[in-house]
Parts: C-alpha cells; structure tokens; sequence
C-alpha cells in the first residue's frame, strides 16, 4: 500500500505510516501466536498509546487516496466526453 504503481495508481499511504503499521502487524502475529497471560504490558504500552493517532493518520490519508480516484475518474470520464 506504500508503493506507487507507476500508471495505475499512487500509494495509498506513506512509508513512515507503512512503518508503524507494520509494528501493529508485528504485535498481531505475536498476539496471535501467544497466550494472554505472556504478553509484556510495558512492551505494548507504546502500541496502545499511539493507536489513536495511528488510526487517524491511516483514515486521514486512505480519504486521501479515495479524493485521488475520484479526481482520476473524473479526469477520465471528461477525456472520454470530450473524445466524443
């Protein structure tokens, strides 16, 4: 999601979003992989403390994207009415 695709479309979120996810993910896998009563509170204290602001920078810049497409697509659909 943090790559743009050259001629298809930009990325949808940036590096530095895509970083901290990807410790989200990290957590996932270990939470997943465990049992409750193994989890280090002071290890996920980080975690919980940024989710929130994590979580909206993440909508923030998929509304982003979204605005992206729909100016593409009125892009196209213009080009194509004027085509005709």
């Amino acid at each position: 999601m943090a790559l743009e695709i050259h001629e298809v479309r930009p990325a949808v979120i940036t590096g530095t979003l895509c970083n901290e996810l990807e410790e989200y993910l990290r957590f996932r896998h270990l939470f997943r992989g465990l049992y409750g009563f193994e989890l280090e509170t002071e290890k996920m204290a980080p975690l919980f403390e940024r989710i929130d602001p994590v979580f909206a920078e993440l909508e923030k810049q998929i509304a982003v994207f979204l605005q992206t497409l729909a100016d593409l697509a009125k892009g196209i659909e213009g080009k194509v009415d004027h085509d005709n």
